[in-house]
């Protein structure tokens, strides 16, 4: 698992990568707004993130078109 902390312009973002328990990769993005603080970002990790990651589990992913465009 990773998760990257950046600044998107406007917010403070946490992008969190896994495989999930199929070997599928996997990518959840997290709005903090203001800029986390450490001890905001463990409270993250060891409080919601892992209701976050149950909860993609249980979707389905759907098939849709891959946006190639540039960001």
């Amino acid at each position: 698992m990773k998760m990257t902390i950046f600044f998107d312009g406007s917010f403070w973002c946490g992008i969190i990568e896994y495989l999930d328990k199929n070997g599928a990769y996997r990518a959840y993005r997290h709005l903090f707004g203001k800029e986390p603080k450490n001890a905001e970002l463990l409270a993250f990790v060891n409080g919601q993130l892992s209701s976050i990651l149950a909860r993609n589990e249980q979707k389905v992913p759907s098939e849709t078109a891959v946006d190639e465009s540039p960001l």
